[in-house]
């Protein structure tokens, strides 16, 4: 900008010079055109300063600039807005007595240069944080021009500071924008977690106990594959109840179901807030028609489905009618299925539609039925052990059949167990035919391969209890094994696979903290 004065100043000069010559010699202007633009260039948007500077021998008489063919100013300087990527023509008319002289500047507009901008904090993006934790989220902004940050949380704003700290008291999901401007416009990075208690992001593996000496119990298995046993009863200084069968997640609240009920202490069927495990009711008197109840499924907080050795009854927790299902009395003993306000119960060669305290449907699978898991895309996996065992994928809505593919390495039998025989993570499909080898199969290509062997993590993996369990949130593969009975079944392990593309690698291997496991069970987050 010093130049630009010096050179205006002296063209002043020489301007007083020649304007006090004889006009009689005089001549169109000679020009000059002054700009603070870099090699003609500019970033498209942006605001460009110029100023011609007429050498004459006679008074100016007119200034006219013209921008693309658009006429834009008539003054010796001009500010102007070079908007549009690409060439540019800006030409300047000086008109005196004797003519009129012209100049032509050639201009490019570059991209605009937005600032760039990443959040970091101690969670991923979509990840959880507990209730009442701070949670630090700092800016990392690179810009060629001076910025200006703004932190907006769920369409509020919260800061304007490089860095923002979050604490919440209340449960629930959460998106924060990080707002970045500069002279080229607004950069936005979104991010999006979840607060939740210390039960609502992880895994619960639940345990029958030892029925003539204790009650059944719950562990949790945070996200890092930190194991906290008898959680429940941590919470709740109570037991669950004895010979823990089942338990089903379904929006805030979680269901556990006892096969003996209150033998022992605890409750036959309990209700607890899904983020804190605290109990919110316990029900037995109401239950005293059932037989050894074995699996439960929730539509929702009033609606209760329970299995037990007759068959399928509905529960409802605020009247606390119990109904027994006509049609439900060859339900298996094994996991029921909800989606939406529907729930899915093999029986035999069949798959019972449940709704509304009925049998809506009855899918037929020509073959005995040993595993039903919910599909990522909300329809349902079935295991049929026909001859050759299949998956097959039907229609959570019309029960009609997408597809199916044969099982050609091991195979779905759910054993004695009461879990699936089958485990889901999008369209992989795990098994482990009651067994301690675990098999895969991609049901795109319909490839089966064998992917681990637990005799080969650990000498102690005599007998597979219960069956494999799928983490549908991230494919993580989980079996329990025992070494033995008697008091062997103290020695036992809970192997977690994460899911690779060419198998599944070990992910931890947790020692003895199992008393008969029923299964793994996963939280939404």
């Amino acid at each position: 900008m010093k130049t630009l004065l010096k050179y205006s100043l002296f063209l002043s000069v020489l301007l007083f010079t020649l304007n006090s010559c004889d006009t009689e010699d005089a001549l169109p202007p000679t020009l000059t055109v002054i700009s603070d633009l870099t090699n003609n260039s500019i970033v498209d948007g942006r605001d460009a300063n110029f100023k011609v500077v007429a050498v004459s021998l006679a008074e100016t008489l007119s200034i006219q600039w013209v921008l693309d063919g658009n006429e834009v100013g008539s003054t010796e300087e001009i500010t102007l807005q070079i908007v549009g990527e690409g060439n540019h023509v800006l030409v300047v008319n000086v008109t005196n007595m004797a003519g009129t002289s012209s100049k032509t500047i050639n201009i490019t507009a570059t991209s605009k240069e937005l600032a760039t901008a990443t959040i970091s904090t101690s969670i991923e993006d979509n990840g959880t944080v507990l209730k009442d934790t701070p949670l630090t989220f700092a800016a990392n902004v690179e810009s060629t021009t001076d910025t200006t940050l703004r932190w907006i949380l769920n369409g509020a704003e919260v800061s304007k500071d490089a860095e923002y700290v979050f604490s919440s008291s209340e449960y629930g999901e959460q998106e924060l924008m990080l707002e970045v401007t500069n002279e080229d416009g607004i950069s936005t990075v979104p991010f999006h977690f979840t607060v939740v208690g210390p039960f609502g992001s992880g895994t619960f593996v639940l345990n029958e106990g030892n029925m003539t000496s204790e009650n059944g119990f719950v562990s949790f298995i945070d996200n890092n594959g930190v194991i906290t046993d008898s959680v429940y009863y941590k919470v709740n200084n109570r037991p669950l109840g004895n010979t823990v069968q089942n338990m089903c997640i379904n929006d805030d609240h979680i269901y556990f179901i006892s096969q003996n009920g209150d033998r022992m202490g605890g409750d036959m069927l309990v209700m607890a807030n899904s983020q804190t495990l605290k109990q919110e009711a316990g029900y037995n008197d109401a239950l005293s028609d059932l037989s050894w109840p074995t699996h439960v499924a929730a539509v929702n907080p009033e609606h209760v489905y329970i299995r037990d050795n007759k068959g399928v009854y509905l529960f409802n927790t605020v009247s606390k009618e119990l109904r027994f299902v006509d049609e439900t009395t060859n339900a298996a003993k094994n996991q029921m299925v909800v989606i939406n306000d529907r729930v899915f119960v093999m029986s035999g060669n069949n798959v019972l539609v449940l709704q509304d305290g009925a049998v809506a449907q009855t899918i037929e699978m020509g073959a005995t039925v040993s595993g039903l898991v919910k599909s990522y895309d909300n329809n349902l996996w079935v295991a049929v052990q026909s001859s050759p065992n299949r998956i097959a994928k039907i229609n959570a809505t019309s029960g009609e059949e997408i597809d199916s593919k044969e099982v050609t390495i091991g195979g779905v039998s759910a054993g004695w167990g009461a879990t699936p025989g089958i485990g889901a993570y999008k369209n992989v499909l795990y098994f482990n035919d009651a067994e301690t080898n675990v098999s895969k199969m991609d049901f795109i290509t319909g490839i089966c391969t064998e992917v681990a062997i637990c005799k080969n993590i650990s000498d102690d993996a005599n007998t597979a209890y219960n069956n494999v369990s799928v983490d549908p949130r991230n494919g993580d593969v989980y079996m329990h094994t025992l070494k033995g009975w008697g008091m062997d079944f103290l020695i036992n392990d809970i192997f977690c696979w994460t899911s690779a593309d060419n198998g599944i690698q070990l992910k931890f291997d947790l020692k003895d903290h199992t008393h008969f496991p029923t299964g793994c069970y996963f939280t939404k987050l």
